[in-house]
């Protein structure tokens, strides 16, 4: 009798949220449409793709994986958004590609009214903008919008209008690891299957600099066939206590030749990115047993560092080092085993 107030009253529903709760209407598996604005001015209906979107870290971040056919070829989508309580903004963090030259990049804005918009970090008159609107249970739409005069005037050239194929509850990290989501073909670089040997899940223990022990469990998969990574460690004191995790997502950026890491975790919801330091040097076709991803700080610098140890073992440390030491410290050390290959 009242279906006509559906849309305003969802639309009240996501207002009325917590602000780190206003994607929440996104978890699920979805069916997109694409609609291009052609060259003639005219829309059209391009591919058909499919994502799925997965709360991390309890809920503090949320992970897109969007993959299928597009202008010819074969696209996956990568995102992963947080919201900062500091700045009272969302980040979101991309990575889409083709053909393995791909990079990260970020946005950041707000919902207000059920309407949320996103504006790349790029500087200067050419921008884009993201926006989520008509968010429903079972559809959302997206469009892209660019501007080239600094925001004066904005022209939309992108829609995808999604459809739910799975429920909200339905869809969680343990479905995130288990399910393939992927396709397309590998990176044509080497470098990108540097972390490869990740890949599965590991189990040990981590130990802090007083000796504290706790249980540990890694997982990682391949989120793009192309040169991403996306892995989760977590820790508990005991079993049957809850879980305290750590996501990140690390990619070979084909420009400028590195590999990059962007982390957050259940206790702190800001994504922070990290960069390896150097690349070991190998000899044609081998891959290094270890990489050191360095995270800058005004008074220092932390570290992690991935190493495997043969073909089962690995050892995963975190570290600090001040402006001031020749050395870092060693804050806690992950040795684990290989659950499954």
């Amino acid at each position: 009798m009242f279906t006509f107030l559906l849309p305003w009253l969802f639309a009240v529903s996501l207002q009325v949220r917590e602000p780190e709760r206003q994607f929440d209407f996104w978890i699920g598996e979805w069916d997109v449409l694409n609609r291009q604005l052609q060259a003639d001015g005219q829309w059209k209906d391009t591919d058909r793709t499919r994502a799925r979107i997965t709360p991390v870290c309890g809920g503090a971040g949320l992970f897109e994986e969007w993959a299928g056919p597009f202008q010819g070829g074969f696209m996956n989508g990568m995102s992963l958004r947080s919201y900062d309580p500091e700045t009272e903004l969302w980040t979101i963090l991309l990575f889409w590609t083709m053909d393995g030259n791909g990079a990260f990049g970020r946005m950041h804005g707000a919902f207000r009214h059920g309407r949320g918009e996103f504006f790349s970090t790029t500087q200067g008159e050419q921008r884009t903008r993201y926006t989520f609107s008509d968010a429903l249970p079972n559809t959302v739409r997206w469009d892209r919008a660019q501007t080239t005069d600094g925001g004066r005037s904005w022209s939309t050239n992108w829609i995808m209008e999604f459809e739910r194929t799975r429920a909200a509850d339905e869809v969680h990290p343990n479905r995130f690891f288990r399910k393939p989501w992927t396709e397309g073909r590998l990176s044509p670089h080497a470098e990108a299957r540097y972390l490869d040997w990740t890949l599965g899940t590991w189990r040990g223990f981590v130990t802090d600099t007083l000796g504290h022990e706790r249980e540990a469990r890694w997982r990682s998969k391949l989120v793009s066939q192309d040169c991403l990574v996306a892995d989760c460690f977590e820790s508990r004191a005991a079993e049957g206590s809850p879980w305290h995790s750590e996501w990140a997502v690390r990619g070979w950026e084909a420009r400028p030749e590195r590999w990059a890491a962007w982390q957050l975790s259940s206790d702190d919801p800001r994504l922070r990115g990290s960069t390896v330091d150097a690349l070991p040097v190998q000899e044609e076709g081998a891959r290094p047993d270890s990489l050191r991803f360095v995270r800058l700080a005004p008074d220092g610098e932390w570290i992690q560092t991935l190493s495997r140890q043969g073909s089962d073992r690995a050892l995963i440390t975190w570290s600090w080092r001040g402006v001031d030491e020749s050395a870092a410290q060693v804050l806690r050390t992950a040795r684990l085993q290989r659950e499954d290959t």
